[in-house]
């Protein structure tokens, strides 16, 4: 229902309009078209109308017209590939967006990416969740065994979690670890998607900060 009215809200309004009038001429008809009537008539209409437009306006103030989620997202990340120019780079694969980061962070400042691997990734149309990779080779690029993927996993966790109220998970994949980001609402407006790439950039931030290379 609510789909139909999205996408017939004009040819609704035209229709309830039209009613409206043809009870509103035939009234008159039926009144012998006295001055008086066709006066009271007019009036009607003008009514009839205003009232209409009302509650078009108000409908479509409570249906949000859905977005489309990629070509939106991309628009908005544009801001944050160019302020992480060339440490961030998308990779583009068919059905996830994925980005990728360069194991060296000091690439801010030489300007030469080393080893990209996946920062992040999350479904092309309507996801329900956005997914983290702690890679070695990002924080421990040099070796060693200060290393810990755990700890670093549940630290950004807990700082997520803490910042933006969202439900995240570290799961351990392989000797890494991951962190899955549930959204509490589909994503649904331009005030989601900024709100989702701003916890890309926070979250690029702690790495950024815990970043051992």
């Amino acid at each position: 229902m609510k789909k139909f009215i999205e996408e017939k809200h004009d040819l609704l309004a035209g229709i309830l309009a039209a009613m409206a009038l043809i009870a509103i001429v035939c009234e008159v008809a039926f009144g012998g078209f006295a001055k008086e009537n066709v006066v009271g008539g007019i009036k009607d209409i003008s009514g009839v109308l205003i009232d209409v437009l009302v509650l078009f306006i108000a409908a479509s103030a409570f249906i949000r017209k859905p977005v489309n989620f990629k070509a939106k997202f991309n628009k908005a990340m544009d801001s944050i590939k160019e302020k992480y120019n060339p440490l961030l780079v998308e990779d583009k694969k068919e059905g996830v967006i994925r980005y990728n980061i360069a194991s060296n962070s000091d690439v801010l400042f030489s300007q030469t990416g080393k080893s990209y691997k996946r920062i992040f990734e999350l479904a092309e149309n309507k996801p329900e969740e956005i997914r983290f990779y702690i890679n070695k080779s990002f924080f421990d690029q040099k070796g060693g065994n200060e290393f810990n993927a755990s700890e670093i996993a549940n630290q950004i966790a807990t700082r997520l979690a803490n910042v933006y109220k969202y439900e995240v998970t570290p799961n351990q994949n392989k000797e890494n670890y991951e962190l899955h980001v549930k959204f509490n609402k589909p994503i649904e407006t331009d005030d989601d998607i900024n709100a989702l790439v701003s916890l890309i950039d926070y979250t690029i931030l702690l790495f950024i900060a815990r970043n051992k290379s």
